[in-house]
C-alpha cells in the first residue's frame, strides 16, 4: 500500500459528513482565521492554485482575487463536495485529484499564486511538495502558506505542563474520529522561523508574516508568540540562495 493511502483514508474519515455552507470572510479586518489571513495576503493575479483545497471554501473566499481558479485535493469525498458546492455558488474552478509531492500535470511557471493553507503539515515528503509548488510559480510568483504555529504561547505553556502541543486534534492529538490518524495525520510541526527557512531553502523570499485568531490585531504585535497559526507570504526568486 502506498504511504499516501492511509493519509487519504484518514482525511476521508475526518470529512465524511457533508460539507457546510460556505462562509463569507472580510479582508479589511485583522485576520481571525486562516481564510482571512490568506485573503489579506494574496495579491490580485491571473491563475491561482489552492493545494489541499478541501471542500472549496478557500477557492470561494479567493474568487475575486484571480481570473482562473484551480484546486488540488487528495481526499475524493472532499473533491466531490468542492466541485458541487463551487458550481452551485456560481464559481468556476478546476478541481483535480492528486498529491503535490508526486507532481502535478501543469507546466513550469503556470501559476501567478500558489496557496497552501493548513496542508503542508500533513504531507510525507516536505521537500518534494515545496519544490513542486515553487516549480509551478512563474518568476516573481507569490506563495502563501499557513500552518499551525507550534511555538505559540498557548502551546509552550502546554509543554511546560507536560502536555504534548498537538496542532490538529484536541486532547493531545487523541480527539479524532474513527479511522483518522493520530493528531489527524500531522507529520511536521512548524514555527514562523522554520516555515521561513523552508521558503528560503526552496527558492522563495519571505516578505510578510501574518498572525491570526480572535483579536487579530494583538496577535500581529508578536505573531511568533501570540498566534496559534502562522501565515507566511513569499516571492519566487530568480535563483536560489
Amino acid at each position: 500500500m502506498a504511504i499516501e493511502e492511509p493519509i487519504r483514508e484518514s482525511f476521508e474519515a475526518i470529512y465524511s459528513s457533508p460539507g457546510a455552507e460556505y462562509q463569507e470572510f472580510d479582508s479589511e479586518r485583522w485576520p481571525r482565521n486562516r481564510y482571512e489571513a490568506v485573503l489579506k495576503a494574496v495579491p490580485v493575479g491571473g491563475r491561482l492554485l489552492d493545494v489541499g483545497c478541501g471542500d472549496g471554501q478557500m477557492l470561494y473566499t479567493l474568487r475575486s482575487k484571480s481570473k482562473e481558479l484551480f484546486g488540488l485535493e487528495l481526499a475524493r469525498n472532499r473533491i466531490e463536495t468542492a466541485r458541487s458546492q463551487l458550481k452551485r455558488m456560481g464559481v468556476a474552478a478546476s478541481i483535480a485529484e492528486g498529491n503535490i509531492e508526486r507532481g502535478v500535470d501543469f507546466p513550469d511557471g503556470f501559476f501567478d499564486v500558489v496557496v497552501c493553507a493548513d496542508t503542508l503539515q500533513y504531507v510525507v515528503d516536505l521537500w518534494s511538495a515545496t519544490n513542486e509548488m515553487v516549480r509551478l510559480l512563474n518568476p516573481r510568483g507569490c506563495l502563501v502558506v499557513t500552518v499551525p504555529n507550534v511555538a505559540s504561547l498557548r502551546r509552550r505553556l502546554a509543554v511546560l505542563c507536560g502536555r504534548f502541543p498537538a496542532t490538529s486534534a484536541a486532547e493531545q492529538g487523541f480527539a479524532i474520529r474513527p479511522g483518522a490518524l493520530y493528531d489527524e495525520g500531522t507529520l511536521h510541526y512548524f514555527t514562523f522561523f522554520t516555515l521561513e527557512k523552508l521558503f528560503r531553502t526552496s527558492g522563495i523570499l519571505p516578505v510578510r508574516r501574518l498572525g491570526y485568531g480572535r483579536l487579530g490585531r494583538p496577535r500581529n504585535w508578536w505573531p511568533a508568540l501570540s498566534s496559534d497559526g502562522a501565515c507566511v507570504v513569499g516571492v519566487k526568486r530568480a535563483t536560489r540562495e
